[in-house]
């Protein structure tokens, strides 16, 4: 039988139109769409919901940065008395990354060397490391229900108490609860030590420098202190023995204090950590601090205008606020950015 090649041609050509509508299929280990939308299941909204469905009373406080993970952590509030702090990495595999540095007895993170106030006890599970520190068995029991065995042992020491006892205070933990007692004019004994963390710095500012001001680019080895006092916080980087001092972040004022900044109003974080700066730079209470004003603005680089003669700066509009502070009779103005994380002290 004769088969006409003019109909075999296009038969051809029919084929092949069709293989190149087809859908292409993904090539082996890529992910669907729906695998790289990066929101697994196991984050911290479902502890929350968890906890809560347990029977216990949540209250999610503030967002934390702790140097031994890449990732920034939450604190909530378990049954009004433990402070519970939970780290949500963007997928399991990158906590099981950061799982691996912490040490069978919570001692040390990878290469960071931690010294606890009291037993460290750190869960893992899904995408999730959660932290509690403290002795309370039924917040230990609670979480091992919904998250396991805990990763670390508890700890040896007899009876209650913290493991790290005020004698044993290392010398650049206590220039900072001296500072801090100086700063804000409370009693040696209204400040609690609630942790201390050796760390290397990345600069000799701590991390923490001011707007232009020059820093040696080198490993600076130091401690992240966490004080608290009248119920709140404060962290200070130090060096390593405490002769080099810096406020990461303090608390707002309290606005029910009479005399205090802008007493029954809401501010911005940016606001808030602006006079946190200033309180840092005068070393004086928050409460002698008024704010004069608060305008939200645009700054023409990443430096917020205030970049110092040798510092590169990004020229990308950087949204913030121009505050006015006035301290002692004088006036003071402090540029931010719009969350209040970089905050600079005009010249």
């Amino acid at each position: 039988m004769t088969i006409n090649k003019q109909f075999l041609s296009m038969l051809a050509i029919l084929a092949f139109i069709l293989v190149g509508c087809a859908p292409a299929a993904a090539p082996l280990g890529t992910p669907t769409a729906a695998e790289s939308r990066g929101d697994e299941p196991g984050g911290y909204a479902e502890l929350v919901e968890d906890l809560r469905a347990a029977g216990a009373v949540v209250e999610p406080q503030a967002e934390i940065d702790r140097s031994f993970f890449q990732v920034d952590g939450r604190i909530i509030q378990v049954n009004d008395d433990a402070e519970v702090q939970v780290f949500e990495f963007a997928n399991e595999a990158a906590r099981q990354q950061a799982s691996s540095l912490i040490a069978e007895d919570g001692s040390s993170i990878g290469t960071t060397m931690i010294t606890w106030v009291d037993q460290p006890n750190f869960w893992e599970k899904d995408r999730l490391i959660v932290l509690y520190v403290g002795r309370d068995q039924a917040i230990i029991e609670l979480l091992t229900g919904l998250m396991g065995e805990p990763l670390t042992e508890p700890s040896t020491t007899s009876g209650d108490e913290p493991t790290a006892q005020p004698g044993a205070l290392p010398e650049a933990v206590q220039s900072a609860v001296q500072r801090l007692v100086e700063t804000q004019n409370v009693a040696r004994e209204e400040v609690e030590v609630v942790e201390y963390e050796q760390v290397e710095w990345r600069d000799s500012c701590l991390g923490l420098a001011d707007a232009g001001e020059m820093c040696m680019q080198v490993i600076t080895p130091g401690w992240r202190v966490v004080l608290e006092s009248g119920g709140k916080q404060y962290v200070y980087h130090t060096d390593q023995t405490g002769a080099s001092i810096r406020l990461q972040s303090a608390p707002a004022p309290d606005k029910s204090k009479p005399g205090s900044p802008d007493s029954g109003a809401d501010q911005s974080r940016a606001v808030q950590a602006a006079i946190v700066k200033l309180s840092d730079e005068l070393k004086l209470d928050i409460g002698n601090i008024e704010i004069v004003s608060a305008e939200e603005t645009t700054w023409s680089d990443s430096c917020l205008g205030l970049g110092g003669p040798a510092e590169l700066c990004l020229q990308a509009l950087t949204p913030g606020y121009r505050v006015v502070l006035q301290a002692e009779g004088q006036q003071y103005e402090l540029h931010t950015d719009l969350n209040g994380d970089q905050v600079r002290l005009k010249p």
